[in-house]
């Protein structure tokens, strides 16, 4: 069998959670190894002209809700405050 190794605050949490429901560590934890195996990856994200577009229908849709929101809100629109603050951005 082999061994997986975390560290000691999310083993703790881990314990904690699977006598809550009253089930052995491995009984608990096993499940959800298997479920994450089999979840589809994550999408890449966006760059270029698709990150420009839901960019952009994220705008309108903002825009469009405008109503929605107390009178004094003020919405961010501005693509170059947005996008400067990812950790990827290429200016």
């Amino acid at each position: 069998m082999a061994t997986l190794t975390i560290p000691d605050a999310t083993y703790n949490m881990l314990v904690a959670r699977a006598a809550r429901v009253r089930v052995t560590l491995e009984d608990f934890v096993v499940p959800l190894l298997e479920r994450e195996l089999h979840a589809p990856p994550p999408p890449p994200p966006l760059t270029g002209e698709a990150w420009q577009r839901a960019f952009s229908a994220l705008t309108l849709k903002i825009q469009n809700e405008a109503h929605l929101y107390p009178a004094d809100h003020v919405v961010e629109t501005d693509r170059g405050s947005i996008y400067s603050e990812r950790e990827d951005a290429q200016l």
